[in-house]
């Protein structure tokens, strides 16, 4: 049954829309409210927005849907840029620190020590990014070895397309030699469609000085964030430790053990204490 309250939300939204029409022909309500719904599910740490944001950034599947990374910072960006209070020309001296309240609110979300949902999201697709480039790499590395050794090698030997070397394969008769699995695939295409999206950033003249005014207005808060940003590193330490130990498994038995970090990727480095930091 709808909430007698939902009614009047439409006919609420119904009239903004309509009078929004009469400003703009092409107006819409959805995009009014979207760079505010971007920030909000990103900086919302509720179950529900939790939920949502995993929703819109995965639909249906557990593989990360880039072009709508690219729709949900674009809105973030937007909301920025609309909440920003311009600087007036009677204090030339005084300036609005490039780190506003909402990239703050993200940077604290992103390096909470205590870990939050997008910090969990944020390192269990870079984790998956650095072990898939990782196998890329240096199975690349051995097989330009391979290719230069003075006698033919085994097959196994030759192009194994594992990140460690391929002997305990060839010695212990695994039933298969490890390759690049589809969600290795599918990673390093993540990675390289997130570059596309980025590398357009990067080559904008204005790009060096942009970084150094984020940096300058970091520094301010880098003490709240120091801690967060240690029991970051260590989860994704932790974390990336224990997907090449069970790829490295797979590697040998074939069991598909990676399945367990899967299931909750983060869980482990949840489970282990924190390295504390001795003081001075």
């Amino acid at each position: 049954m709808i909430p007698p309250y939902f009614a009047l939300i439409l006919k609420a939204f119904s009239i903004l829309e309509g009078i929004g029409l009469e400003a703009d022909p092409d107006y819409a309500i959805i995009n009014g409210c979207y760079p505010y719904l971007s920030k909000r599910l990103i900086t919302d740490d509720s179950l529900r927005a939790r939920a949502a944001l995993k929703y819109f950034l995965y639909g249906e599947s557990d593989r990360l849907d880039v072009k709508r990374v690219e729709d949900i910072l674009n809105g973030f960006e937007t909301f920025q840029k609309l909440t920003m209070v311009p600087t007036t020309a009677d204090d030339p001296g005084k300036s609005l620190p490039p780190v506003d309240t909402a990239a703050k609110e993200v940077l604290f979300l992103l390096f909470a020590p205590n870990g939050s949902f997008l910090q969990d999201l944020l390192l269990t697709e870079l984790v998956r990014a650095v072990d898939a480039l990782s196998r890329e790499a240096l199975a690349e590395l051995w097989g330009f070895f391979a290719s230069q050794a003075l006698f033919p090698l085994p097959p196994e030997l030759s192009a194994p397309k594992s990140w460690l070397m391929p002997l305990p394969s060839l010695f212990f008769g695994s039933r298969r030699i490890a390759s690049l699995s589809q969600d290795d695939e599918y990673s390093l295409d993540t990675v390289k469609r997130l570059w596309v999206l980025a590398e357009p950033q990067f080559r904008q003249t204005t790009f060096v000085s942009g970084i150094s005014e984020l940096v300058q207005g970091v520094i301010p808060v880098m003490p709240d964030l120091f801690p967060g940003i240690v029991m970051t590193t260590q989860r994704f330490i932790l974390m990336l430790l224990q997907r090449q130990a069970l790829r490295l498994a797979d590697d040998l038995d074939g069991n598909n053990s990676i399945v367990v970090w899967e299931r909750d990727p983060t869980a482990f480095a949840r489970r282990v204490r924190s390295v504390q930091l001795p003081m001075r």
